[in-house]
């Protein structure tokens, strides 16, 4: 389903917004739990997420997708778990959500670099973003590339 580029934003979910944070998570246990088989307990939901900014695709209140901005590193900003609805996806959607953070990024902090963790079938989409593989981890037996770009690079 195409939606006008210009009806849609992209908002930071607030703790406080019951609304938004229950769509936010949904949108996650459906892609991440039930698609791509990932445990709710060592792989989805975890620490990181209490320091995480949260992230929501919008057009007139219906949400497109998701995303996660982590400052853990003084460096390096992790951008993580994008994930569009099954309904919007192939698209642009998720282009525009990685480009929208790493603009967030960009005018935030002075940092230099974004990584993030992508599955095997996603590493072209973001070599096409300005990532480059960098290594090959497995986080609870799902082999990952590891991807870096340079902020600053970015158009």
């Amino acid at each position: 389903m195409k939606i006008s580029k210009s009806t849609l934003i992209l908002k930071q979910v607030k703790l406080y917004n019951l609304l938004y944070l229950s769509k936010y998570i949904n949108i996650r246990y459906e892609i991440f739990i039930k698609e791509m088989g990932r445990s709710i307990i060592f792989g989805e939901f975890h620490f990181d997420d209490l320091f995480a900014r949260h992230y929501i695709l919008l057009s007139n209140n219906n949400i497109i997708g998701t995303a996660r901005l982590i400052y853990k590193d003084p460096d390096i900003a992790d951008v993580g778990r994008i994930a569009i609805h099954k309904n919007y996806r192939n698209q642009g959607y998720g282009k525009l959500i990685v480009t929208k953070l790493l603009e967030i990024i960009k005018r935030d902090t002075k940092l230099a670099l974004s990584s993030l963790l992508s599955e095997d079938d996603k590493v072209d989409f973001y070599k096409k973003l300005g990532f480059i593989a960098n290594d090959r981890i497995f986080t609870y037996s799902v082999p990952l590339t590891r991807m870096i770009t340079n902020v600053s690079s970015q158009k």
